[in-house]
């Protein structure tokens, strides 16, 4: 049995029929080549939504092996890649600092999770995750420093009750609503819970 072209392998059992691949699989020359990349190119830039839609239903048939190609890329490349964030980082700080803003704003309470989560990687404590909505239902808009209600109008802070940097772990118990100015005037001191 004869064996089959790949102009016949894709005709018979490829997906689709794909001229592209066809012709370049072809024995041409680098000016034929480059020629056809040129036409794919030009066609490319008249038909967008098509090359989206292309795009995106590649994606979609390839998911599995683009996070494993994104993975594996990442791991053999995590030095350098760091490296460039950080650069980027230093070479372009407004920048960053307004998208780190905007970020903040539109998601505050992923940004204060983030952020105790991280003090209290620093000082070894106990992780859990920390639903704020769930502390406010369980415990009100009351500050357990001053036990005077926290208005609308008042800055809210959600407060450790034994500091992270005394041992205190970041978990659902151990953090209480305070007013801004009660938690700041507290600072990291260890204080009687006076309100349950």
């Amino acid at each position: 049995m004869a064996t089959r072209s790949l102009y016949h392998n894709i005709m018979l059992t490829g997906p689709r029929f794909d001229l592209y691949s066809v012709y370049m699989s072809k024995p041409r020359t680098n000016a034929q080549k480059a020629a056809a990349v040129e036409r794919v190119k030009k066609w490319a830039i008249k038909n967008p939504e098509r090359v989206k839609t292309n795009k995106q239903r590649w994606a979609t048939r390839n998911a599995a092996e683009i996070r494993e190609y994104t993975h594996t890329y990442y791991i053999d490349h995590k030095q350098s890649l760091i490296e460039n964030k950080r650069r980027w980082r230093a070479e372009n700080k407004a920048i960053f600092m307004a998208q780190c803003a905007r970020y903040r704003k539109a998601h505050p309470e992923k940004s204060r999770e983030r952020c105790s989560r991280r003090r209290a990687r620093i000082h070894n404590a106990t992780i859990e995750p920390v639903n704020y909505i769930d502390v406010l239902a369980r415990d009100g808009r009351w500050c357990y420093l001053c036990e005077k209600d926290i208005t609308l109008t008042d800055e809210m802070h959600f407060d450790h009750v034994i500091p992270l940097s005394k041992g205190g772990a970041h978990t659902m118990e151990n953090i209480r609503p305070t007013h801004g100015t009660c938690n700041v005037r507290k600072h990291s001191k260890i204080l009687e819970v006076k309100h349950a």
